[in-house]
Formats: structure tokens, C-alpha cells, sequence
């Protein structure tokens, strides 16, 4: 996956988060934990994701950069303030 890829990646559609969501608690209801667990999780990296799209908006925004003209370089600023690891962007 290279950095157009990242920041083009559109987030996960609202009504399919509320489904992931709803999903996840009628399965809990009625006792299958294991797929309650992976809509859970779906969801739960869904809103991550959304987050951290509106932050690399203001982050972009903030400093001036292009996002359409974002490096390896910009990105792991970015990721390094929200405190994410960067080491797998150090090659790139």
C-alpha cells in the first residue's frame, strides 16, 4: 500500500458503521460472541479510521501541506503526533 492509497482510502460509509454496530449487538443477544466480537472490532477500526481522516485533514491543514501531494515524509509526521508507529514508513 503506498501513501495515495492511505489517503485516498475513503473511510467506512456511516450507515455501514450503524450496521456494523447494530450487527454486533443483536449477535451478542443472541450469543454468537464470536461474530459479535469481529463486527465489534470492524466497527471499532471504522471509527479509527474516520478520526484519523478528519485529523490529517486539520493536520494538513495546519501545516500547509497538499494531501494530494503527500510523502512517506508527511505521513509519518502525521502518524508520529498521533502516536503511531512509524518504523514500517522508514524505507519507503
Amino acid at each position: 500500500m503506498n501513501v495515495n492509497e492511505i489517503t485516498n482510502e475513503a473511510p467506512v460509509g456511516l450507515l455501514k458503521q450503524v450496521g456494523r454496530k447494530i450487527g454486533a449487538k443483536a449477535a451478542g443477544a443472541v450469543g454468537a460472541k464470536a461474530t459479535a466480537a469481529g463486527l465489534s472490532g470492524a466497527a471499532e477500526t471504522g471509527d479509527v479510521a474516520r478520526q484519523l481522516n478528519v485529523d490529517l485533514r486539520k493536520y494538513a491543514g495546519q501545516t500547509g501541506m497538499n494531501l494530494k501531494q503527500l510523502d512517506a515524509q508527511d505521513l509519518a509526521a502525521f502518524l508520529k503526533s498521533k502516536g503511531f508507529p512509524t518504523t514500517p514508513l522508514a524505507n519507503v
